[in-house]
């Protein structure tokens, strides 16, 4: 502006040509720097303070007024902060802490009040979405809208709004010499209330290790992460959709684990759930009631497993250390000899028990038995009868 400080007498009189790079003539923004704020590249658009030099009605026109070399104020200005009254000139400062909270079809927003030299007056609020692709790519910026003025306290609710869209908010306050100042932090937030729903894959049954995957669905903002734990109370929550449950000596003990889990969405609704996995990381117990010294033919041996999670599945069994094998918790030898017997055995899940060893003498009945070392490879197997 070649001549900002005479007082124009005409009202409707046009102010010469006023060149982008003059920053105390056009008072552009807080920083003085022509800048991209509302759209487009820096050096075409941005935000601009005109202090009209005197307080009485007038008609501010931008059409035909060259601001940048080949465009005009219609085509290339997005914002221009006018200010009445050449007394003050002074803007407020920014509004600090915006935060937006989301609601169904709303968003709450509250900001902590701007300082200003007189008194802020009002305060603007500004929206935009994210722009849209255009051939698979975005080579433009959204134009920061004005969507309400507030004249009382430091809040706005924003209504009518879609779930499944992100929405940006700055606010600006003026003063009574409506000197505009600059920007506050930007909020983003969809306009989603509704918790999502969420779920598990668990089906109930014993498992040596499984994969817990978390699911849910949300009509609005849509999912974004989840977290839980199987600690319980207490524990520390982690991040992810799939929980790898087993057992093993650092804490995890096979059993019933309970795992809690929350579905957050995009504006920051949750749901939690849980549920109880079944892990057996344990082998089952077998014991043998055997005698430990000589016994009279014929002797009944019996196996008792134990397995206090998935149960046993079979237990397995010889009596000629390993070279013939058979299923079942309990067996004869009738005939004299010395037997070496192994057994173990299997869970529901596929835990193998590791081998126990004992050495059964049966005493009485035919000379011709002998004893036999488990390396002569010929078993003492005869009269013994399985009882399953």
């Amino acid at each position: 502006m070649s001549q900002p400080d005479r007082a124009y007498d005409h009202p409707t009189e046009r102010f010469p040509r006023a060149a982008r790079s003059t920053a105390k003539k056009l008072g552009i923004d807080a920083d003085k720097v022509v800048d991209n704020e509302d759209a487009g590249p820096a050096g075409t658009t941005g935000d601009f303070r005109l202090a009209v030099p005197f307080p009485g009605p007038c008609d501010i026109r931008f059409g035909g007024v060259d601001w940048a070399p080949g465009a005009d104020a219609s085509s290339s200005l997005t914002d221009v902060d006018v200010a009445l009254g050449a007394a003050d000139q002074t803007p407020p400062s920014a509004p600090t802490g915006l935060t937006a909270t989301p609601h169904e079809g709303s968003i709450d927003l509250s900001w902590s009040a701007a300082a200003d030299n007189t008194a802020v007056t009002a305060y603007a609020v500004y929206r935009w979405t994210d722009p849209t692709p255009i051939g698979g790519s975005i080579n433009y910026t959204q134009a920061h809208v004005k969507v309400a003025t507030v004249t009382t306290g430091t809040s706005y609710t924003d209504p009518g709004l879609l779930p499944t869209v992100l929405y940006h908010y700055e606010v600006r306050a003026a003063d009574a010499a409506t000197n505009v100042g600059p920007r506050s932090n930007q909020a983003d937030q969809y306009a989603d209330g509704t918790p999502p729903t969420a779920g598990d894959n668990h089906d109930g049954l014993w498992h040596r290790t499984f994969a817990l995957r978390l699911s849910g669905t949300d009509s609005g903002s849509g999912i974004d992460h989840f977290e839980y734990r199987s600690g319980g109370p207490g524990s520390l929550w982690d991040t992810g959709n799939v929980v790898a449950l087993g057992s093993n000596r650092l804490g995890n003990p096979s059993g019933a684990r309970t795992v809690t889990y929350r579905a957050y969405d995009r504006a920051g609704n949750v749901a939690e759930a849980s549920c109880v996995a079944l892990i057996d990381g344990k082998a089952p117990a077998t014991t043998c009631d055997a005698p430990s010294g000589p016994v009279a033919a014929p002797l009944t041996v019996h196996l008792t497993p134990h397995d206090a999670d998935s149960g046993v599945s079979r237990t397995d069994y010889s009596t000629n250390y390993g070279l013939t094998w058979r299923s079942g918790t309990s067996f004869s030898l009738s005939t004299p000899g010395t037997y070496w017997v192994i057994y173990r055995s299997v869970d529901n899940v596929g835990n193998i028990e590791r081998y126990r060893y004992r050495t059964l003498i049966v005493t009485g009945g035919s000379s011709a038995a002998t004893r036999r070392s488990p390396n002569a490879g010929r078993p003492a197997a005869a009269g013994v009868t399985v009882a399953p």
